[in-house]
């Protein structure tokens, strides 16, 4: 969704758009992980059995998938040509057109990048269990 729902029943909204759509796609940024409103759009997606798939937002920037992103999601150098293919259906694109960062273009930062992918995960696991936590009190009472 470009413009974000400021009602309580913005997923149900979503939800309706998202089954309108003929396909999802995800623009990936330096902030996605944290945007929990793009990993329920996707989350949402998938639930609707929606085709999608993941551009990468910022060249020359590192872009990060949205949290309910599965690990086999890959991310897409955003060009037109691949767009295109993209939206037509047609994903058996090379692995050159897929956007990512070998452990040498990290060079000395390579294992604080995987440190922070891992503390992301850690985050986003508590996150989860909190609310889950919440819910589950709530509804009990």
């Amino acid at each position: 969704m470009k413009e974000p729902f400021a009602e309580r029943d913005w997923e149900k909204k979503v939800r309706t758009r998202i089954r309108q759509a003929n396909l999802v796609i995800v623009i990936c940024g330096e902030h996605t992980h944290t945007a929990t409103g793009v990993a329920t759009e996707l989350r949402i997606a998938r639930e609707e059995k929606q085709p999608y798939f993941l551009l990468w937002g910022y060249s020359g920037k590192t872009c990060y998938k949205p949290t309910t992103a599965l690990e086999t999601d890959k991310i897409y150098k955003w060009e037109w040509d691949i767009l295109k293919k993209l939206v037509r259906g047609n994903a058996d694109l090379p692995s050159s057109k897929l956007q990512s960062r070998t452990p040498e273009q990290y060079g000395d930062k390579y294992q604080d990048h995987l440190l922070e992918q891992y503390k992301l995960f850690v985050e986003t696991a508590q996150h989860t269990s909190d609310k889950r936590r919440t819910q589950t009190t709530t509804s009990s009472r």
